[in-house]
């Protein structure tokens, strides 16, 4: 079975075109069974591996939004609020945005290059928009 699981996790990325993936079943207990398909880095034919890390992007919104909710049922924040009461440093324009309007998409902020370039891990310099953009350009 685990050889057909993989053969199948790979026909899926491939027809996706996705470069990686890594899988974990976890119980209880911790990791019961874990395993990647693919290349973590295209250019250099670096496999993937169990612990390589990925940028979530999109991903990203169900972690926050669960996140998000949990502390609003905690009342630690109000789904009503404008998201300046939380976040005072933001520039005025943007303080009146209201915490459920982001979290549906409906807050009326546009996405900007800065904001795709300003994914970067603590202690790195940030990345030039030619050197963003061209870590996200698929070699196949």
């Amino acid at each position: 079975m685990r050889q057909r699981t993989g053969l199948a996790i790979e026909r899926l990325l491939e027809s996706a075109r996705v470069p990686a993936c890594s899988v974990a079943l976890v119980e209880r207990s911790g990791v019961a069974w874990s395993a990647a398909f693919g290349l973590a880095d295209v250019l250099e034919r670096q496999p993937a591996e169990p612990s390589t890390l990925y940028h979530l992007f999109s991903g990203t919104k169900l972690f926050t939004a669960t996140a998000v909710l949990q502390l609003v049922e905690s009342g630690a924040l109000d789904l009503g609020a404008e998201i300046g009461a939380y976040l005072p440093e933001l520039p005025r324009e943007v303080r009146t945005v209201r915490l459920r309007a982001l979290l549906s998409h409906t807050s009326g902020l546009k996405d900007t290059p800065r904001g795709f370039l300003a994914v970067y891990f603590p202690g790195e310099e940030a990345p030039s928009a030619a050197e963003a953009l061209k870590a996200y350009e698929l070699q196949y």
